[in-house]
């Protein structure tokens, strides 16, 4: 499950993390730990056992085990094979095979119970890829492009970060093979009904992480490819210290510049400094793609020290064009743990979601220390209106900001902007049996407002997912082929709504259009400025994490809320509400 917490921590660092599943983050009711057992028969067109192959083992969020040999046709994962992996929650995984001038094979598991597979790997489609310079540039001999399929672009990416290399280990994700025939000329082969795929270079010194579109079967028709990669721009990236009156006695620190991927919706680490001291920092980089970027300033004190603040971070967003050379300063200044002081009042009331006041709920009201940590600022039970007052609290346009917890659970952020009293509402999130939140969905292919009210009297699966989340995309798929078993059964009376958080509804059109999920209606749950988990559709429903679902009988009210991997009763339970429209009245 990708989490609010490991989305926001992204958004404080500015890079792409790979969230882990915890019990402070989890709803799951059911821990079933299993070891994977499962062992694969690869033979070619003709039915032969391939002689030599490699083979992976892949999850979005338990790990996976890298390339280990296969002979003779034959390979197991698990006590007795090559490695094994162990599946906390999730039981979906893929399996790729690879072998010598044969297309990768990719095979997405369900994996319950100990189990045999056949993989057929076949000579695929062999493309020539013709990759050009748009400033002229020679290619050098060492550099060329890597085919990353889309299913695991994001662990890619991960890996490609400079805090996650070694000399040690080189993390291996190429599954089609690249061959460099000549200057700018690369071959490589796909399977014939090839799963989407980019190509990318990350060749320090030359071009650092730069990616293609997606490609499908539509660019593949006649074998051919050919990219144009950016001229690259130039950062002279500067911090000094000692203009700041010189650094506390922090721990660590870092510099740390990182890329937004536009699809994704999150950032990648480019290049990293580490542990500098006072002396001034001057780096000019010479090898950046265009794009959006965060150059993030980083000090941290370990627990044990004591300090006002334990952490510093100078977070600055800025754009590069190709060919610009730009000069960026990170600067320093000490943080304030009492820059929330004034001589102002916030009034908070929180409704339950059906509008009763919260009454008694516990709260941690948090001051959001500009360029430092969260710190408790009042901690308390709400009054029997669901109220909380603060006093002496400054106020203005860059007023402080706060977040509020209630019980285990962010619920909302809010900044004081107005003199005197200012006053805020939240609701907490629906429960089951709560009429459901009238929230507004954009549909995103035909482009008009879907008020949930208005689907009353139908019942309502509603998902919330995100094309960047890897544990989202096989509910997606189950949803999709849900529909078309139910396609005339379920018409006029069933809704499934696929409600993504992404940054845009022009990302889902394209990537379920590419994926052929037309069975399902997709809407959008963001807005203007509010995207990811702080979209409007999802707030209201207390998303923190997804892929998340709701099941809504007829008269608006929740039957069901969880998570979709783990609830194998969908059809059952929408099925068994379908009976009460059918009821007499």
């Amino acid at each position: 499950m990708e989490t609010r917490t490991s989305r926001w921590l992204a958004l404080i660092t500015g890079v792409m993390v790979l969230s882990t599943v915890s019990a402070a983050t989890e709803t799951w009711s059911v821990v079933w730990p299993r070891q994977v057992n499962v062992s694969f028969t690869i033979v070619d067109a003709e039915g032969k056992a391939v002689p030599q192959f490699e083979a992976m083992l892949h999850t979005h969020h338990e790990g996976y085990i890298q390339w280990q040999p296969g002979r003779d046709g034959v390979i197991r994962f698990g006590p007795r094979g090559a490695d094994y992996l162990v599946l906390q929650n999730d039981p979906q995984i893929q399996v790729i095979v690879r072998a010598p001038d044969l297309a990768p094979a990719i095979l997405h598991l369900e994996y319950t119970r100990p189990a045999k597979e056949t993989v057929i790997l076949t000579p695929g489609r062999l493309i020539d890829l013709f990759v050009q310079t748009v400033d002229g540039r020679n290619i050098p001999e060492e550099v060329k492009p890597r085919v990353i399929y889309r299913d695991f672009a994001s662990r890619v990416r991960i890996y490609r970060m400079p805090e996650n290399q070694s000399p040690d280990y080189v993390p291996d994700f190429e599954m089609s093979k690249v061959q460099r025939i000549a200057e700018g000329h690369y071959q490589f082969r796909v399977p014939i009904k090839s799963p989407p795929f980019l190509l990318a270079i990350d060749a320090p010194g030359f071009l650092r992480s730069v990616e293609s579109g997606y490609f499908d079967e539509d660019d593949l028709a006649d074998g051919r490819i050919e990219w144009k990669i950016p001229a690259a721009a130039t950062l002279h990236l500067q911090f000094d210290a000692v203009q700041a009156g010189g650094l506390p006695p922090y721990e660590s620190s870092e510099i740390r510049l990182a890329c937004q991927i536009p699809e994704a919706g999150n950032y990648i680490t480019l290049w990293l400094l580490r542990q500098f001291k006072e002396s001034p920092v001057d780096v000019t980089l010479t090898d950046l793609p265009p794009g959006r970027y965060r150059a993030i300033l980083t000090l941290a004190s370990s627990q044990s020290q004591k300090a006002d603040m334990r952490w510093y971070s100078d977070n600055v967003p800025f754009q590069l064009a190709a060919s610009e050379e730009k000069t960026l300063k990170l600067t320093y200044s000490p943080s304030d743990p009492n820059g929330w002081r004034g001589h102002n009042t916030i009034d908070v009331v929180v409704r339950e979601c059906g509008g009763k006041p919260a009454a008694g709920k516990r709260f941690t009201l948090t001051y959001v220390v500009p360029h430092g940590e969260w710190l408790p600022v009042l901690e308390d039970a709400l009054d029997d209106e669901g109220r909380l007052r603060l006093a002496n609290v400054a106020a203005g346009p860059n007023g402080p900001e706060f977040a509020l917890r209630i019980g285990e659970e962010w619920l909302a952020k809010m900044r004081v902007t107005e003199p005197g009293n200012q006053h805020f509402e939240f609701a907490l999130a629906p429960e089951v049996n709560d009429i459901a939140p009238d929230v507004t969905f954009l549909d995103i292919h035909e482009n008009r407002d879907v008020p949930l009210h208005s689907l009353r009297g139908h019942v309502v699966f509603l998902e919330f997912w995100a094309t960047w989340c890897g544990p989202c995309q096989l509910p997606m798929i189950r949803l999709n082929e849900m529909m078309t078993r139910h396609s005339t059964h379920w018409d006029g009376r069933v809704e499934i709504l696929a409600a993504s958080i992404d940054d845009s509804p022009e990302i889902v059109k394209r990537r379920t259009e590419c994926e052929g999920w037309t069975n399902l209606r997709h809407v959008w749950a963001g807005a203007e400025g509010l995207t990811d988990f702080d979209s409007p559709a999802g707030r209201a429903f207390g998303v923190n994490g997804i892929p998340m679902a709701f099941l809504i009988a007829p008269n608006g009210r929740i039957v069901w809320k969880g998570h979709p991997n783990r609830e194998l009763e969908v059809e059952k339970q929408i099925d068994e509400l379908c009976k009460t429209l059918d009821s007499p009245k």
